[in-house]
């Protein structure tokens, strides 16, 4: 899989330089994206302990995105990510009697930060040239790990565009994969690897 998808990246960075030599690099298509986002896991969700400091102190779940993309042709976008995460599971899990037959099954986290990289390939619903007629554009989203912090290497999800200037759009996505903190709490609970990810951010374009 991984020889598979190192094959397909190395095709899609060779068709994307080929695209810029040939139209010529414009730097209005290039943009910035950075975002705060939050992973839950699909199914079991539990409670949680954690440590409280740091960054994200108190929020395991919470990660910080900054995006780097190129728009291609009509619809077509690709680009680099990396995003930074402050806390990771400890050994175990635990259960506290509640004292009406009912127990509480807790997964402990510590703070311990994490960063993670790789690229992102979307396919936007509005061709470039009409985005700002349109304001408004949605997009299909597939990413690739090179970190090793999703153990898929893989997510992918749907994303949404609002602009509020010629430069500057509203940003939402949600995706799908087995990222860090949907990982580890599933993996404590038994339960399988993969979970949501909702994420809020701004997008500027140069």
């Amino acid at each position: 899989m991984i020889i598979c998808l190192g094959i397909v990246i190395f095709n899609f960075q060779f068709s994307v330089f080929n695209s810029l030599r040939a139209q010529g690099f414009d730097w209005h298509r290039l943009n910035v994206t950075i975002d705060y986002s939050t992973q839950s896991p699909a199914f079991n969700a539990v409670s949680l302990l954690q440590g409280r400091s740091g960054l994200f102190a108190g929020h395991p779940a919470s990660s910080l995105n900054v995006g780097v993309g190129y728009r291609l042709w009509g619809h077509f976008e690709a680009g680099l990510y990396a995003n930074y995460s402050g806390a990771s599971a400890t050994s175990g899990t635990g259960n506290r009697d509640l004292g009406n037959g009912q127990t509480l099954q807790t997964v402990y986290f510590k703070d311990g930060s994490a960063f993670g990289w790789g690229a992102l390939v979307q396919v936007h619903l509005v061709p470039y040239k009409y985005r700002h007629e349109i304001g408004i554009d949605m997009s299909a989203r597939l990413g690739f790990d090179f970190s090793g912090l999703e153990a898929d290497n893989a997510w992918f999800g749907i994303g949404w565009d609002y602009w509020i200037s010629k430069h500057v759009s509203l940003s939402w996505s949600a995706d799908l994969g087995s990222f860090r903190y949907s990982r580890m709490e599933n993996a404590l609970n038994g339960s399988n690897m993969w979970g949501g990810r909702l994420a809020m951010g701004v997008r500027v374009e140069l």
